[in-house]
This record gives C-alpha cells, structure tokens and sequence, in this order.
C-alpha cells in the first residue's frame, strides 16, 4: 500500500534535525522514515541538484506573493 502523501504527488524534505554536527548522522534515520513511506529519490527536495532546489525555492516565493 502506498502512503497517501507520496499518492499525492507531494515534494518532501529531509533534514536530520541537527543539532551539533554528530547529529548530521541522524540523516540515515529520515531516509529510513521515507524509504518506509514509500517515497523515491524523486519525491524528495534535497535529492536534486542546488539549480533545481534554487529554482523551486524561487517559484515557492514567487506564488506566496
């Protein structure tokens, strides 16, 4: 069964919540949370070269005003 949020076409993030640069280990637990969700390279933000992270930012921006 896929999770509905990765049904939904949705763009996620994932970030290890660090706290001290030990805790930037942390990352392998979000992968994990989001392999188990059933989400690909391709549903998740920080996968994606800096151009195309740049220009969603941009485009985020740009709608919110």
């Amino acid at each position: 069964m896929m999770d509905s949020r990765a049904a939904a076409h949705l763009l996620h993030e994932i970030g290890p919540d660090a706290h001290s640069v030990d805790g930037l280990d942390n990352m392998a637990l979000g992968i994990g949370m989001a392999r188990k969700g059933w989400l690909t390279a391709g549903d998740v933000l920080n996968t994606r070269g800096v151009d195309e992270v740049v220009a969603f930012a941009q485009r985020r921006r740009h709608a919110a005003r």
